[in-house]
């Protein structure tokens, strides 16, 4: 009897908590972008100067809102609208397997940094092969999405970067 009384409380609790933290929210603004195939956005940031920048994967090629073609079976690709949701750039890249874009972050030089998991050879954008089945894929951009570098991590399995954060020492 005491343990579904304790359930009993720990339930009425969490339901006060839930109905307590909704919010009336206000959409300030929208935009649906995507290509022809399944395009899906993972991530996004507001930049320093108010842009937004939006960023997952593709697997479209030339179509819709998408103008550049994959480069294998899922790409990376990246967005970035001004403040008026007017597109000042996107960016595809990937090999020819599939590379998913999980995280992207702008840094303290005003650049990006983009990361998630590969499975590609070298081929495409990418210039490092995997070590393991699927490897961490890190893109380091500039504020007009040209790559500065790129770098893979992995052991032999598969290994995903879900999230970056950047350092007080860059």
């Amino acid at each position: 009897m005491k343990k579904n009384t304790f359930l009993t409380a720990v339930f009425i609790f969490a339901s006060n908590l839930i109905i307590h933290a909704q919010v009336n929210t206000t959409i300030i603004n929208q935009k649906t972008f995507g290509g022809s195939n399944i395009d899906f956005s993972a991530t996004g940031v507001i930049c320093q100067n108010g842009d937004y920048v939006v960023a997952g994967s593709s697997l479209s090629t030339i179509s819709g809102d998408k103008i550049d073609t994959t480069r294998g079976l899922q790409d990376f690709w990246i967005l970035r609208y001004n403040s008026s949701m007017t597109a000042l750039w996107q960016k595809t890249f990937g090999g020819t397997n599939g590379d998913i874009l999980y995280s992207i972050i702008e840094t303290s030089d005003g650049g990006f940094l983009c990361g998630g998991s590969s499975d590609s050879p070298i081929s495409g954008d990418k210039t490092i092969s995997n070590v393991g089945l699927t490897d961490f894929w890190l893109i380091k951009l500039d504020a007009n999405g040209n790559i500065i570098w790129q770098k893979t991590y992995g052991g032999s399995d598969v290994d995903v970067l879900k999230s970056i954060v950047e350092l007080n020492d860059g």
